[in-house]
């Protein structure tokens, strides 16, 4: 036993001096991109990025934030400004500092429990030998990042296919912070870029590799029709996947829209995360974005079951057919990007991520 205890404690120490120097690693690599990057940080030059690429900019000086699409696939780029105050030899200055997060969402069909990131070697070995999960894919990816599945052959046939192999080794040497799972890309990591080079080259990275699994691998899972409550469950032609069924069950909307409502200053980080919502359709119009321009898409305007607060939800062209088929009065479910909230007229104005599902659960009209 006192071996064996032994063993663990040296672990830990094993594990805190690697997490150190990690830690250093990190610091360093973070210290030069932000130094090759703009290092300023200046939510003016987002601002001017995203309206001379066609994006949309939206957010505040404290955390702005950039959303569009880039071939099809769609992105979201948001960034947390906090002022510090430094004291050196005796005077007070103000800092800026920054963290930046990138979102790349995609329908792929990766096994849903898919979750690749980043994890050193040795922390690796450390984590299998204390009963983690993590599998091996193969040698260029374990290097830097960990990988849990229950479907490691399935995720090894398509991310080593040719026509993705390559821009995954481009987002893991660009972003070595980078987070994948079946559904999305993600990043975070300190510092704002500033140069639309630099910008371009993020959003360009994530979404050619976003782009190529969906090719290889279509998210045909999730693509299901609108459920018809005429025909009987046994003769639908697909299962229709409810919000609980998707992967990664995320926070349900009402209850960040009570936070808001308690503390307008989490807007910013409501903004950012893909949340489910549940929606009693109330009317079906001709989509439009935050500017008031159309997307070719359709909308779907109601209310949050159990809440004062009203949605207005863009979803994509190809289910406006499915869109306009909602009954009046019927709930709907899945998962949305949270574009724009109007804590004043308690409006939120959002981009689905799924196509629209009648609600398996909805709730009592009681």
């Amino acid at each position: 036993m006192e071996v064996f205890l032994a063993k663990i404690g040296m672990g830990f120490a094993i594990a805190l001096v690697m997490g150190g120097g990690a830690w250093l690693v990190t610091s360093r690599r973070s210290a030069a991109r932000i130094a090759a990057e703009g290092g300023a940080v200046d939510p003016a030059a987002w601002r001017g990025w995203a309206e001379s690429s066609g994006y949309s900019f939206t957010g505040n000086d404290a955390r702005p934030a950039v959303a569009g699409d880039h071939n099809g696939v769609p992105f979201r780029m948001s960034c947390e400004i906090r002022t510090i105050r430094v004291q050196t030899r005796g005077v007070s200055r103000e800092h800026k500092i920054a963290r930046t997060q990138i979102r790349v969402s995609m329908r792929t069909g990766l096994p849903e429990d898919l979750f690749i990131h980043p994890m050193p070697r040795f922390a690796r070995f450390l984590n299998r030998l204390f009963g983690g999960n993590a599998v091996p894919l193969f040698d260029a990816l374990d290097v830097t990042h960990a990988t849990e599945t229950s479907q490691p052959e399935r995720a090894r046939e398509i991310l080593t296919d040719p026509r993705v192999l390559p821009h995954l080794g481009r987002v893991v040497t660009l972003v070595p912070e980078a987070i994948i799972d079946a559904r999305s890309v993600e990043v975070t990591f300190s510092g704002m870029p500033t140069l639309a080079m630099a910008l371009d080259r993020y959003v360009e990275t994530l979404a050619d590799f976003a782009r190529a699994v969906q090719e290889v691998a279509p998210g045909a899972a999730i693509e299901a029709k609108v459920a018809d409550p005429t025909v009987p469950e046994e003769e639908a032609a697909k299962p229709i996947l409810s919000s609980a069924q998707l992967p990664k069950r995320r926070p349900i909307l009402q209850h960040a829209l009570g936070k808001v409502m308690r503390n307008p200053g989490e807007i910013g980080m409501l903004s950012v995360q893909p949340f489910e919502y549940l929606v009693e359709v109330h009317l079906n119009k001709t989509g439009v974005d935050e500017r008031g321009r159309e997307t070719g898409g359709r909308m779907v305007c109601g209310d949050v079951p159990r809440s004062v607060w009203r949605i207005e939800l863009l979803f994509d062209p190809e289910d406006t057919e499915a869109v306009e088929a909602l009954p009046f009065g019927s709930h709907i479910e899945g998962m949305l990007e949270v574009l724009d909230v109007d804590v004043r007229r308690k409006r939120v104005l959002a981009k689905s991520m799924t196509p629209p599902m009648l609600s398996t659960n909805p709730p009592s009209q009681g």
